[in-house]
């Protein structure tokens, strides 16, 4: 099955009851230059299926809540626009959002923090901040794996822990990491069909009446290019493919 994309606004999709939650800054008189987001219970990506998190987006994480990623993840930030990954408490992270003035701060060990589970998909993480969570990354060894100038900083346990092992990252520096293997590169034709199938299967969405899968939807969570903040989901119509609909 092939998809041709169609971008529906996500502020459609987003309730409160669901993990994340969109809020604005009351601070500012102008939309700001990000997006934030609460996770108010634990988050899975499952395996399939694609979040993408574009520049400049905030995510901030309540108590003991995770993101696991049995799918894929591509968070993108730019320098100035960075990719934050971050505890509900901190307030220096797109304001007060839990409303509690300075009854509370961050502080390490506040969430779980993000753990990739596939050995085999796709995991990028370029411009990123990863912050006050108990191992800020963990991650089972997979070739698929891209970490660049990432931060990672005020941690509990450890900052990055790869195939069970802990990496020594230097705390608050950026940090790039990247998995090497001989025998990644393709060399069968068949291999490479088969690649590229595996590429048009399902992605995460939002559907209208909340959280659910479809086919090849991925959430954008991104501002646009106006400086104000919007999220957009992008939704695939599909067109008739001879080679069949993708596996389940």
């Amino acid at each position: 099955m092939v998809f041709r994309a169609e971008k529906i606004s996500i502020s459609r999709c987003f309730q409160k009851k669901y993990p994340f939650t969109s809020v604005q800054s009351s601070k500012n008189e102008k939309a700001p230059p990000w997006l934030i987001y609460v996770a108010k219970q634990s988050i899975t990506v499952p395996a399939g299926l694609r979040l993408v998190i574009e520049p400049g987006v905030i995510i901030k994480f309540d108590e003991m809540t995770s993101l696991t990623v049995e799918g894929s993840i591509e968070a993108k930030g730019k320098t100035g626009e960075e990719v934050i990954f971050t505890t509900l408490k901190n307030d220096e992270r797109g304001g007060d959002i839990n409303g509690d003035g300075y009854a509370t701060g961050p502080a390490a060990m506040d969430w779980e923090g993000i753990e990739i589970r596939t050995m085999s998909a796709e995991q990028i993480f370029e411009n990123v901040v990863i912050e006050y969570a108990n191992c800020g990354l963990k991650s089972a060894k997979n070739r698929y794996l891209n970490i660049e100038n990432a931060v990672f900083q005020n941690n509990g346990a450890e900052n990055f822990r790869y195939n069970d092992q802990k990496m020594e990252v230097q705390e608050g520096i950026p940090y790039n990491f990247r998995e090497i293997i001989e025998t990644a590169t393709l060399t069968s034709q068949n291999d490479t069909v088969k690649l590229e199938k595996a590429s048009k299967k399902m992605y995460w969405m939002l559907g209208g009446l909340g959280v659910g899968l479809a086919a090849a939807g991925i959430i954008y969570l991104e501002r646009d290019k106006a400086g104000t903040t919007d999220n957009k989901t992008t939704t695939k119509t599909p067109i008739q493919d001879p080679s069949g609909p993708p596996a389940e």
